[in-house]
């Protein structure tokens, strides 16, 4: 009796979007850490830089930077980006990697941000979430690193100490931020992560947010913003005021960003018509 053998497909399995073969990636997209950010495209990026590779542009902006990876992509290929986001941590990150092209994390400045310091402030992260999450001794440390921060004058160094705490706390989380980790023992599954201490990573962290500074030659802007109240004025609200030779407000809104300029206008009349809808409707 002749035995039954399995179908051939002469079809290959198809590709995942984010393996498609295509113009290699700039090098340095390979320094963006990676977080454990929901909606991150980190993963999309190869498919990303082909659909953007052959398109003919100067600067791009990215409305929801979220963990940045996306921005720093068009950083890494020569763009002139403008990254903004809603959420505090996302403008950090995007102000540590994409605005800020010189400054680091030096020597004094670490010193500053681990200096044993009282202030009537510490302790808020201890008693907030004392056994909810991390060790007693990461809260304290958070706390610590929290407070000091602010004592930091350089703000892309504060923003670089920001983001390197954010991933910190990102990599000692055994799960999603909605996990309970107290008690990290039921989570131990031998993972590096979980025994190193958020001050050991935040050691490791400072070294890899340093890491993805670099000039592409461009005046790049990042900050905090709603992108349904933004105005072509408020785009100055970006500029670092200790930025050398800062562009007019003319400059700014008429030569550099016109594609900025254009996606806020059709955001406005959306939401003027998404109002007028719901008006209607009640």
């Amino acid at each position: 009796m002749a035995q039954a053998t399995a179908p051939s497909f002469s079809n290959p399995r198809p590709k995942l979007a984010y393996s498609r073969e295509g113009t290699p990636l700039p090098e340095r997209v390979a320094a963006y850490p990676e977080l454990r950010y929901m909606g991150s495209k980190q993963r999309l990026l190869p498919w990303i830089h082909d659909v953007l590779a052959p398109l003919q542009f100067d600067s791009a902006l990215d409305p929801f930077s979220g963990s940045g990876c996306v921005a720093y992509l068009l950083k890494t290929m020569g763009k002139r980006v403008v990254a903004t986001d809603f959420l505090r941590f996302s403008s950090h990150l995007a102000k540590a990697a994409i605005e800020n092209n010189r400054h680091h994390l030096d020597g004094p400045a670490i010193k500053a941000l681990l200096r044993e310091r009282r202030s009537k402030a510490a302790g808020f992260v201890e008693r907030t979430f004392a056994g909810v999450f991390y060790t007693v001794e990461d809260l304290r440390f958070i706390d610590r690193v929290s407070t000091n921060i602010l004592r930091v004058s350089n703000p892309y160094q504060q923003s670089l100490a920001r983001s390197a705490l954010v991933r910190s706390c990102l990599k000692r989380q055994p799960r999603g931020v909605f996990t309970v980790s107290g008690d990290l023992s039921k989570y131990d599954d031998g993972r590096r992560d979980l025994r190193l201490s958020i001050e050991e990573h935040f050691l490791e962290q400072i070294e890899v947010f340093n890491g993805v500074v670099f000039d592409n030659g461009r005046r790049n802007y990042a900050c905090q913003a709603d992108v349904f109240d933004s105005r072509p004025v408020k785009v100055r609200s970006c500029i670092s005021r200790s930025a050398v030779r800062t562009p007019s407000r003319r400059q700014l809104l008429h030569q550099a960003l016109p594609l900025p300029r254009r996606v806020v206008l059709l955001l406005e009349r959306r939401r003027n018509r998404l109002h007028n809808e719901n008006q209607e409707d009640s």
